[in-house]
């Protein structure tokens, strides 16, 4: 930068000065929400909450005897169920795990607070990248309703519990302030499309099987440039996953003039999925009455 001297309105002299600014300090620790990938009807779900510390932090890595952690979510979409020590404090304490754990549920999220070892001997190392903490969650009811994909966070937050409880680690005498990584959900629907239900050799999709006006359907189709069935599992009348108009055709006549065997489940009279769902024949549109 440059510093001008003035006598008055008079510029008496002029100096540049260079400033050396250092690297920002690491931020010591830091708290962790995981991500999840989730489906759209996962019931109760865990996010795993863990701790580690920066490589450049002073005394790295640093003993860690206790924590304390807020977590907020939004209520209309998550409701939290359950809060349990993390599987990396299982071993403190000769396998009791930690001496102290406490977790409360708030509406809008949840504290917890965690002292390892009352006498401050058993601890964990900050380079452990520990899960300290698992906190099960549900959806609330309706809550992505007509949404095929949705997400969600959870933030580490101070102000929740009363009175607010403050996210920190202790080390030893010390307190440090974590920088907060909050986890991201993202749910997908994992409900299948619900299957076409169609009425077997009802060709034209008009919602009842007659043999005649649905083989002749078939056959206007197939030799004379008439329209598709629309439902092609419902025009496979044997089922063998291949339309062949004329083998088709045959089975309709016959099942409905020489006592033959109906056509294939799900049958000409019933509304039913196709049994053979992974032949190369689909069913753009449902047969009238099966919906």
């Amino acid at each position: 930068y440059t510093v001008t001297g003035y006598d008055g309105a008079t510029a008496l002299s002029e100096s540049n000065c260079g400033v050396t600014v250092p690297d920002a300090a690491p931020a010591g620790f830091n708290f962790y929400a995981s991500d999840e990938t989730l489906t759209l009807t996962p019931g109760t779900f865990g996010v795993d909450l863990s701790i580690d510390e920066d490589a450049g932090h002073a005394g790295f890595p640093n003993a860690i005897d206790g924590f304390s952690m807020g977590v907020s979510h939004d209520d209309g979409l998550l409701s939290a169920v359950s809060i349990s020590s993390g599987a990396d404090l299982s071993e403190l304490n000769g396998g009791d795990g930690p001496d102290f754990f406490a977790g409360l549920i708030w509406e809008r999220g949840i504290t917890i607070g965690c002292l390892f070892d009352f006498e401050l001997v058993d601890t964990i190392p900050g380079d452990a990248d520990a899960v300290v903490a698992t906190v099960d969650y549900e959806l609330v009811d309706g809550a992505f309703d007509g949404h095929t994909a949705a997400t969600a966070v959870v933030l580490f937050s101070d102000t929740l519990g009363t009175p607010n409880v403050i996210n920190q680690v202790n080390t030893g005498v010390e307190v440090q302030f974590p920088e907060p990584f909050g986890g991201v959900l993202a749910f997908g629907d994992d409900v299948p499309p619900r299957p076409v239900e169609f009425r077997r050799g009802d060709v034209d999709s008009n919602g009842v099987t007659f043999p005649l006006l649905d083989a002749i359907f078939l056959l206007e189709w197939a030799f004379n440039a008439g329209p598709a069935p629309i439902c092609e599992d419902a025009a496979d009348v044997d089922d063998n996953g291949v339309l062949f108009a004329l083998v088709d055709v045959i089975a309709l006549l016959d099942w409905g003039f020489n006592a033959a065997d109906p056509p294939a489940a799900p049958g000409p009279d019933v509304c039913g999925a196709d049994g053979t769902p992974t032949d190369a024949l689909g069913c753009e549109a449902t047969s009238a009455n099966c919906q």
